[in-house]
């Protein structure tokens, strides 16, 4: 370093290249711990003398207008362009110290004002005596703004969640408490307080156990803090937990680009209540509908026994060869047989519901032989379908039907039930077809189709729910309006499918998918 050539405090300024002034710095700079082997950096370069005047000052640049003239010759408490709010008297200690110092903050006030931070290292001949400083003055005004604009975004943005009773709270990479908005603190309540920036992530665990804010049950306290401080080191976690005085609430934890975590608590005690409300309401819908099944069942089986015997008599008196009846008397049987079978048929849709409801619904299962069940079922309703003067025709024999895997009294009993609707849901004259396919290597589909009058789009949706029947309004057609429902509980315990299409006014197409028997 060059020295001034007056040693009193009018010396003149020393004159240094500003080349040969940066690679001073440079070697001059370092960190707090060891500034003799770093580089001391910044926008304009700086020397004193032995008594702390400028004797050297890089000329300006960017924003650090402020002439050289109105800082050489002065010492930097001295500078009329100085803040008056700054402590002066801790640089001028140091700099009587002769020691190193580092972002000493100069917030320069009035018009202009900027954010400046000055580092300066002391100069020592080869004798060991104190020549002066070097140093640099750092404008970082935007990096400051920036961060207050970030911190006043971030604090706008916690605080907002409040109105939507959402606690957030900011821990850094080291653990440390950052920030948490109003409503987390209102969560936590009085251990709050202990929130303070570089309190540490596993004291605040420690404090919530301790204050059992949350309860640990039958977990030892210290194995609830492991896992608590555990729960932190994940990249993400969620959970629920509840407070002493009843609320619930839900625990979102993840993980920054920064290594910090944030942490997210809604409250969600309403939504727990409704829960639990909608549960004790499921177990008191169950035991109604078990007491329902049970009471259909009873009296199901308390019905067919009566019906049974009414059955049987006029079936005696149909075919009584000692009291024959005559023709009026043959009529009236025939219509006590036919409502007494209609309410047998009724009755055994009705325990087949209550079996379904209460889980009991079995099937047996293996390989049989599709053409089969579906001769079975055509021969049980073409008198019903000549009856109706309905023409039935089947298409299935046209071609070689796969062997299946079913329970084939299950599947008649569907089949039967479609088939005897496309007749009950058709007019005189009408058609019947039972149509097969194979739309994969997996399952049979086997599809009635009627030209009845069909099903109108705003029923189509209830097609499959229980006691819902179409003609009900005008009582044109008989039935329960669960014929349905059975056989597509029927078909999906059998593992298939079973569905339809149907137009107004022209007529309906149900369908079953089976699965094929698989060696």
């Amino acid at each position: 370093m060059n020295a001034p050539s007056n040693q009193g405090d009018n010396s003149s300024a020393c004159q240094v290249n500003e080349a040969e002034s940066s690679q001073l710095l440079i070697n001059a700079s370092g960190s707090e711990s060891d500034l003799d082997n770093g580089a001391v950096l910044g926008d304009r370069f700086w020397e004193t003398d032995r008594k702390h005047r400028y004797v050297y000052f890089s000329p300006p640049i960017g924003a650090l207008i402020f002439p050289v003239k109105d800082l050489v010759g002065n010492k930097p408490w001295e500078v009329s362009l100085r803040n008056p709010e700054i402590d002066w008297d801790v640089l001028r200690s140091i700099m009587n110290s002769h020691e190193p110092f580092h972002d000493f903050r100069i917030d320069r006030k009035g018009l202009n004002k900027r954010d400046l931070r000055m580092s300066g290292h002391p100069v020592f001949d080869e004798q060991g005596e104190f020549q002066g400083y070097r140093g640099a003055l750092i404008d970082e005004t935007d990096e400051v703004r920036s961060h207050k604009r970030g911190t006043l975004m971030q604090e706008s943005l916690f605080n907002s969640l409040d109105d939507i009773r959402v606690g957030v709270i900011l821990w850094d990479s080291n653990k440390k408490f950052v920030y948490c908005n109003d409503y987390y603190r209102g969560i936590r309540g009085p251990i709050s307080e202990a929130l303070t920036p570089g309190f540490s992530y596993e004291d605040f665990i420690r404090l919530i156990a301790k204050s059992g804010q949350i309860p640990t049950g039958d977990v030892p306290v210290e194995d609830w803090i492991r896992e608590k401080i555990s729960e932190h080191d994940v990249s993400t976690f969620r959970a629920e937990y509840q407070l002493d005085d009843g609320r619930w609430f839900s625990l979102s934890k993840r993980r920054l680009e920064s290594g910090g975590v944030i942490d997210f608590h809604i409250d969600v005690t309403l939504m727990k209540r409704r829960e639990s409300e909608a549960l004790v309401a499921k177990v008191e819908a169950e035991k109604a509908n078990l007491a329902k099944s049970e009471f259909l069942s009873s009296m199901s089986h308390e019905l067919r026994t009566p019906m049974n015997a009414v059955l049987g008599f006029a079936q005696l008196m149909e075919y009584d060869p000692v009291n024959p009846v005559n023709d009026s008397q043959r009529d009236r049987v025939h219509q006590i047989l036919k409502s007494g079978e209609y309410l047998l048929e009724l009755i055994d849709q009705v325990l087949e519901l209550s079996k379904i409801e209460a889980g009991k619904l079995l099937v047996s299962m293996g390989k049989f032989a599709a053409k089969d069940v579906i001769e079975d079922s055509l021969t049980q309703v073409r008198l019903r379908a000549e009856e109706g003067k309905i023409e039935l025709i089947d298409q299935t024999n046209e071609t070689s039907l796969p062997d299946i895997w079913t329970d084939p009294v299950r599947l008649k009993q569907t089949l039967l039930n479609l088939i005897s609707n496309a007749i009950k849901y058709n007019h005189p004259g009408g058609k019947i077809t039972l149509t097969s396919e194979e739309p994969d290597d997996k399952k049979l589909r086997i599809s009635v189709a009627d030209t009845g009058k069909g099903i109108s789009k705003d029923m189509q949706d209830n097609v499959f729910k229980a006691f819902e029947r179409l003609g009900r309004e005008a009582g044109q057609i008989e039935g329960t309006g669960i014929g349905l429902y059975i056989s597509k509980q029927i078909i999906e315990q059998m593992g298939g499918h079973i569905g339809f299409e149907s137009i107004e006014g022209k007529g309906s197409t149900f369908w079953i998918d089976i699965p094929k028997y698989a060696p």
